[in-house]
């Protein structure tokens, strides 16, 4: 239910703020209240400090498609590249081989 209220919105997701994000708090907000007076409902409004930036990425001095995620803190990352498998990380894997490396999960 909650992915396809996420879908539906034009951003397709539910990040704060975003029309998915109201339309989630609204369905969240009628299946409470069709459960009758069991729950005393009450929205609050909240502040959410937000930035935007961007991100560029280069392996071997060769530009490529970098994304900067949200949340991200600024800075500058100079470290040795390692492609990794399967979406990234498991629990098989030793992690500790990996310290001050970069993962890239290859698309």
């Amino acid at each position: 239910m909650l992915e396809d209220i996420a879908y539906a919105s034009p951003e397709r997701n539910r990040a704060f703020g975003s029309e998915g994000h109201n339309n989630t708090v609204k369905a969240i907000e009628e299946e409470l209240k069709a459960l009758g007076d069991y729950y005393d409902i009450t929205l609050q409004q909240f502040e959410a400090l937000y930035s935007e930036g961007n991100a560029s990425f280069s392996a071997n001095g060769v530009d490529q498609q970098g994304s900067l995620l949200t949340f991200s803190p600024t800075g500058q990352v100079d470290a040795p590249l390692a492609a990794v498998a399967n979406l990234g990380c498991n629990a098989v894997r030793q992690i500790d081989n990996l310290r001050r490396t970069c993962i890239a999960r290859l698309i």
